[in-house]
């Protein structure tokens, strides 16, 4: 099982084709070099803390993230670990430089971003893929799990305004990856087909691994 999810991470197994509609799988490219498997110890700790808060479920924290210089956004003005965490939910937000960039599809104003991005496990998926500024840009799938990428631009006044989104259900939950700009969008893919192929492959029982499935962590109501 590990074996196969290094493989997968290693060639992000088969990627999912970008026509709307529907697609069927095709052979992955180069994994975008602005992500990384090293992922940050701020983001690694976040998510053991996120996942202590839980009431049921894992906390799958990615296997393959924005490389460079991260700071988290959970953090209350005290300095104090502070996120959204509610049953099996969780959201958690973090800023990375090399993320940061230009998005020239925004309006004047909006087309400069820090780098933020986001994972969580959202209760009312629907929300995500209607409203104002929203927009549905394809649907596929990855490894029989359906995907489905939105962009959100700065009208729809939220904090995931002007980002892209990946969204997909596995276990009766629905989880998001997202980054802002969408100029990020290949990257975002490639995130949300890692975190995938780590949860089709790991459970809490390999938290000891030391690669992605390492990075599974159980909630409270898990022990």
């Amino acid at each position: 099982m590990r074996l196969r999810l290094a493989l997968a991470l290693a060639g992000l197994g088969t990627a999912a084709s970008m026509g709307c509609g529907g697609g069927t799988e095709s052979p992955a490219a180069q994994v975008d070099p602005r992500l990384t498997t090293d992922v940050p110890p701020v983001v690694r700790h976040d998510c053991e803390l996120a996942a202590a808060e839980m009431d049921s479920g894992v906390l799958f924290c990615p296997p393959l993230v924005p490389r460079g210089a991260t700071t988290s956004q959970n953090r209350s003005s005290r300095g104090r670990f502070s996120t959204d965490v509610n049953g099996d939910s969780y959201d958690l937000n973090f800023v990375a430089d090399v993320a940061a960039g230009f998005d020239p599809s925004q309006p004047s104003g909006f087309r400069d971003h820090i780098g933020h991005w986001r994972i969580a496990v959202v209760d009312r998926p629907a929300g995500l893929l209607a409203g104002r500024g929203t927009k549905v840009i394809s649907r596929s799938k990855v490894s029989g799990v359906p995907l489905t990428l939105v962009e959100r631009r700065w009208v729809a006044y939220d904090l995931d305004a002007g980002h892209v989104l990946a969204l997909w259900s596995f276990a009766g939950r629905t989880f998001v990856v997202s980054l802002h700009g969408f100029e990020n969008r290949d990257a975002l893919l490639d995130m949300a087909r890692a975190s995938i192929a780590q949860m089709l492959s790991c459970g809490p029982d390999d938290a000891t691994d030391d690669g992605a499935c390492g990075l599974v962590f159980a909630s409270k109501g898990e022990d």
